[in-house]
């Protein structure tokens, strides 16, 4: 992955990095990044929560030769209540070819971990981004079981962010 460090860095904040520069997460993610697998080629990275798909868009902006997946529970589901989301605006921030949407349960994460790969090819991801749980211990996500079965589908120097 070519990650652009300075002007993830340095552009004025957008929609989609715009909770983590707040939070002042830009600086971490962006050194974690970069340290990890700084210009690899060939690259995927998840993110699980799409949201409004801003942080989609990011990755994809900032990032080179990387396909970018994003997961998220089906629009019907008895917990989805986002509003201004990606199921709203159409997935618009889909509209690349290195962009891919996947519809599951985030907090089920056999079936996630399953329906990735099969959409990979069986090809590992990089880095995984957890964006779709606010407060893991509110929602009943146990912290050792997300990592147990995530880091079956992570490459060797993968990230989990």
């Amino acid at each position: 992955m070519i990650f652009k460090k300075e002007q993830y860095l340095n552009e004025q904040p957008r929609v989609g990095n715009m909770r983590n520069y707040v939070r002042g997460f830009t600086d971490v993610l962006a050194d974690l990044i970069t340290q990890s697998l700084g210009d690899k080629e060939n690259t995927r990275l998840v993110e699980f929560g799409v949201g409004g798909g801003g942080t989609h868009q990011d990755w994809c902006r900032y990032t080179t030769n990387t396909e970018i997946y994003g997961v998220e529970l089906p629009k019907n589901h008895k917990d989805y209540a986002f509003s201004n989301n990606a199921w709203d605006k159409g997935f618009s921030c889909f509209q690349n070819e290195r962009m891919n949407f996947i519809e599951n349960d985030t907090r089920n994460f056999n079936s996630c971990a399953e329906a990735l790969m099969n959409h990979t090819g069986n090809k590992k991801v990089n880095v995984i981004i957890e964006d779709s749980f606010t407060n893991m211990q509110t929602v009943g996500v146990d912290l050792q079981e997300f990592t147990k079965v995530y880091s079956t589908i992570l490459d060797e120097d993968g990230i989990m962010l």
